[in-house]
């Protein structure tokens, strides 16, 4: 007799190489792979939920990947604050999940983060808060939803998270979206975060490039959905960076 299928830990596997990005840096990450059962491992999964600070220094998780104290299970905690391992008791994936984005949540409500923005389209990114990642991988988890193939698993938050209209981050194709983000665009949107420049005339002025051709860029990086461009005074347009951090994902095998 075949033994029955956990469908809880099906759906936990499907959350492989989630994460969320954080305005200010901070990144909530989902690692999980099938592995054969072990004393250690009795679950036949191999997990790792980390939230890492804009120095990618990972400041809180629960994970099983090694012994931890003098137990069997390896299962275990990485605290907030402190370098010594907790251990931890794997109840399933559900109350694991619970466990870990309620304690990301205080942190995150403890260092101030904001945890707001909402947007979403399929098959690009996926712009939301804190709140939203919680509820979708809840709901996942607990069988109210399917992850689908196409989605993303990467999700960004807005530049500003007070900014009520984020904007969708999509490219053609992926070298469209490489070309898009060279170094020169990089350093001219980090430019317009850092100087918030009033006006395409006066950014023209930052950069010492031409206006006409500044504004050829600048439609495109709008049309990607980096750049906004804000009506400023009389005929102005005053550029606005919506997006923080971009990341690819290519599935090879697709």
């Amino acid at each position: 007799m075949k033994p029955k299928p956990d469908y809880e830990l099906e759906v936990l596997l499907n959350l492989d190489r989630h994460e969320f990005n954080f305005a200010r840096n901070y990144i909530v990450k989902y690692q999980v792979r099938r592995v054969v059962a072990t004393k250690g491992r009795p679950s036949g999964i191999k997990y790792s939920l980390t939230l890492h600070d804009p120095k990618r220094k990972r400041i809180y998780g629960i994970d099983n990947a090694h012994r931890a104290r003098r137990r069997h299970e390896f299962d275990h905690r990485h605290p907030y604050g402190s370098a010594k391992l907790v251990a931890y008791e794997y109840r399933g994936p559900v109350v694991l999940l619970e466990d870990f984005l309620r304690e990301v949540e205080r942190i995150l409500t403890e260092l101030r983060c904001p945890m707001k923005k909402r947007a979403r389209k399929p098959g690009t990114f996926k712009t939301g808060s804190f709140g939203q990642f919680k509820e979708f991988t809840l709901a996942v988890v607990r069988g109210q939803r399917k992850i689908d193939p196409t989605e993303p698993k990467i999700w960004v938050e807005s530049a500003d998270p007070s900014d009520k209209r984020a904007a969708h981050v999509q490219f053609q194709s992926l070298e469209a979206g490489a070309k898009l983000l060279s170094p020169k665009n990089r350093a001219l949107l980090r430019l317009i975060a850092d100087r918030r420049p009033k006006s395409v005339s006066e950014l023209a002025t930052l950069t010492r490039r031409a206006e006409q051709n500044l504004l050829r860029t600048l439609h495109k990086l709008s049309q990607a959905g980096l750049v906004r461009l804000d009506k400023g005074e009389g005929r102005a347009y005053q550029p606005v960076v919506t997006t923080r951090k971009v990341h690819f994902e290519i599935d090879l095998l697709s």
